[in-house]
């Protein structure tokens, strides 16, 4: 028997729907969980010193993003950390900790934000809801916020630091499809002197310096 036209047109149709179908269950699906496992650009954000001087940074008039963060050993400092999603996602719960050693490692005292004007603007572990900090020295934060390509987002942390080092500073999202951590680093210095490169875009050969104490 041979087979008509309107036979073939229909095999090749199924076909073609059978792969569209397969394309959205399964690729569309494993592309989603692989760019997931770094749906953000994280940094240490380093504001305009006209919105939030800092005492151990020189800072102009720009804002800047650094990988890795000098701070002065043995000190409490005010750090932010920025992110800003590649793929949208649902956060329900924002890790910060450093690794290394427990007793010289720096750690987060209390959240904050500085760009609420009025209204509460500091959070402690333990007193306020959704914030809490586990025996490794890892600060949580619940969020359940959802979180849009392209939105910056801002976190700011009081740090209490120890002993000079290196420390890999740690960022994990957690969501309802998949758990992932990146990394920044702390470069704690007894005497600050080490520059820190910035990656704001337009920000070629840039340097931001510590300040340097006595």
């Amino acid at each position: 028997m041979i087979e008509g036209p309107w036979t073939i047109a229909g095999a090749v149709a199924a076909v073609l729907v059978l792969a569209i179908t397969g394309y959205d269950i399964v690729i569309k699906r494993l592309w989603r969980r692989f760019r997931l496992k770094e749906p953000c650009e994280v940094h240490f954000a380093i504001r305009p010193l006209q919105q939030a001087p800092l005492d151990y940074i020189l800072q102009d008039d720009l804002g800047h993003r650094v990988k890795e963060l000098v701070v002065p050993a043995n000190q409490v400092v005010e750090i932010e950390i920025g992110y800003e999603p590649k793929i949208a996602f649902h956060e329900f719960e924002f890790i910060f900790g450093c690794d290394g050693d427990e007793t010289k490692k720096p750690y987060a005292t209390e959240c904050i934000n500085r760009l609420i004007d009025v209204g509460k603007s500091r959070w402690l572990p333990g007193q306020d809801d959704d914030h809490w900090r586990d025996r490794h020295k890892y600060y949580h934060v619940v969020r359940d916020k959802p979180r849009a390509v392209g939105t910056h987002v801002a976190i700011g942390f009081m740090l209490q630091t120890g002993s000079a080092g290196i420390y890999p500073a740690n960022v994990s999202f957690l969501s309802d499809e998949i758990d992932t951590t990146l990394s920044l680093r702390l470069r704690v210095e007894d005497k600050p002197h080490s520059r820190m490169r910035c990656h704001e875009k337009g920000h070629s050969g840039c340097f931001v310096r510590p300040k340097v104490r006595g």
